[in-house]
């Protein structure tokens, strides 16, 4: 959940996207953003979650609360943001709008956005992150992404004209057991490095509830450059299946330092079957951390 923290501080568009898990509503709403919503169902909505971190050997602590807001269709609309890290604090939000086969997510203080397209099947094909250079004009790298025959998530990969980067995607028994990150240079010959490994392992619980929650913790990290554009989709299920249990443990390398990373989690439940806590031991080599995520449901 660090990373995932991280992400909410710097463009506050991770796990705020949309409202369930591989249901789609094609186009049988009837106001003017109709067709390219998320329905509501598959378990209770996430309205908040409390992130506590403690690091730094105990000595430091940061709480992040994001709440979750939603339209008469059941779809996001917005989220709120604020964290408090010892004397710093955050504020920020982020709104949804929908239409023409695609989805966007804009941070209202910066004007950064997401722009989702979605293919026939309700699910991601292609994400821009469009901002503002600075020079007035809006700089875009689109990122597409494939799907395996059994409709989980394959590939990602961008191309912004000097280099190609992506992740590549291992399924085994309806979970993702293992990624990897690389980029190729193409003014150099086209060499491939590979800049992220990972290995995913998983408990024997399933979840109730409208959060794909391999995306929550680290399992995608492997993705490498790219992860924080897929998770923000792939939370709320528009990258393909979810994993069929939660993960329970992930190791990644960052190859060019080779410095490893292993993330152990455990879950508390509520009685109708949603995940109440989600706590997160991180230990990488020099320090170690922990995370506590507590959800609050409609």
């Amino acid at each position: 959940m660090k990373k995932l923290s991280a992400f909410f501080a710097a463009a506050l568009f991770v796990a705020l996207s949309f409202v369930s898990c591989n249901k789609v509503d094609n186009g049988s709403n009837t106001n003017d953003n109709s067709g390219d919503s998320i329905s509501g169902g598959n378990g209770p909505k996430v309205m908040q979650l409390v992130q506590r971190g403690t690091y730094n050997n105990g000595s430091a602590v940061s709480i992040d609360t994001t709440k979750f807001f939603y339209d008469s269709q059941g779809r996001i609309s917005k989220a709120s943001y604020r964290r408090v890290d010892g004397q710093m604090e955050d504020t920020g939000e982020t709104t949804f709008t929908y239409g023409n086969g695609k989805i966007t997510a804009t941070d209202s203080q910066h004007g950064e956005q997401f722009i989702a397209t979605l293919d026939a099947a309700g699910r991601i094909s292609q994400v821009i992150y469009a901002y503002d250079d600075g020079t007035g004009n809006i700089g875009n790298t689109p990122i597409t992404v494939t799907y395996d025959s059994n409709g989980y998530i394959k590939t990602a990969t961008a191309d912004d004209g000097s280099l190609t980067y992506g992740g590549n995607f291992t399924w085994s028994g309806g979970n993702m057991t293992s990624g990897s990150g690389y980029y190729t240079d193409n003014y150099n010959g086209g060499s491939t490095s590979t800049t992220y490994s990972g290995t995913i392992t998983y408990t024997d619980k399933t979840y109730n509830g409208n959060l794909c929650l391999e995306y929550f913790t680290s399992a995608m990290r492997s993705a490498g450059e790219i992860r924080a554009d897929i998770e923000i989709f792939g939370l709320f299920g528009l990258c393909g299946k979810r994993c069929a249990n939660l993960p329970k443990q992930v190791q990644t390398q960052e190859q060019t330092s080779y410095s490893t990373e292993t993330e152990t989690y455990t879950y508390t439940f509520n009685a109708d079957g949603t995940v109440k806590t989600i706590t997160e031991n991180v230990d990488y080599g020099s320090g170690a951390e922990t995370w506590v995520t507590t959800f609050s449901y409609e």
